[in-house]
């Protein structure tokens, strides 16, 4: 990925004297645009599709109610698809995740989100973004790509709705924050940024 750097240097100068001052840091932008900050959503149980706290999910999206999970039965236990419903066609939630293929699976997502200027996640969550992409079934999204031990992880959340007021970008980095989390004690392993 590409970085762009780009530094200002200011002086100021008055008619009694000049004063002196470090130029600032550079700023490096990337082509995904800033850095997202990391919500606090939280991270109690119960855990909808084992990964997202139900209190964070009610709290970031305003859904409560009667809802239910709706698993993928054809898919094993390194990959996983999970679905949130309620009344509406598109549920609050989908889930999904994998224990390999992380690197290249999120660099695809990142080229099909690009035109919805999607934002980076912290380093330490990894290569991801969070995006809002208003034609999209669920139109808030985040993606990471991680380590977990020697495994090359990725998890996608989608969700319908952020409550008014709520910051999506962070809530976004939020919840991908606990998914790694309980990714990393479902699978007996560590997340971490990935290399590369």
């Amino acid at each position: 990925m590409a970085l762009v750097s780009s530094v200002t240097l200011m002086s100021s100068c008055s008619s009694d004297h000049h004063e002196r001052r470090p130029p600032p840091r550079p700023t490096v932008t990337s082509p995904l645009g800033r850095v997202a900050s990391v919500g606090s959503v939280p991270d109690m149980a119960p855990y909808w599709c084992d990964l997202v706290s139900r209190r964070a999910l009610s709290q970031v999206t305003g859904v409560s109610g009667s809802l239910y999970e709706v698993r993928n039965a054809g898919i094993g236990e390194d990959l996983s698809m999970c679905a949130v419903k309620d009344e509406q066609r598109y549920g609050p939630l989908t889930v999904q995740w994998d224990v390999t293929g992380g690197q290249s699976e999120i660099a695809g997502r990142t080229k099909d989100v690009a035109s919805d200027h999607p934002t980076r996640l912290p380093a330490t969550l990894g290569t991801g973004f969070t995006v809002h992409s208003p034609s999209a079934r669920l139109p808030y999204f985040t993606a990471a790509a991680f380590t977990c031990g020697s495994r090359d992880a990725w998890i996608e959340i989608f969700i319908r709705g952020v409550s008014p007021g709520r910051d999506a970008t962070a809530d976004l980095a939020g919840l991908m924050r606990v998914a790694q989390r309980r990714f990393g004690v479902l699978h007996h392993c560590r997340p971490a940024a990935a290399s590369g």
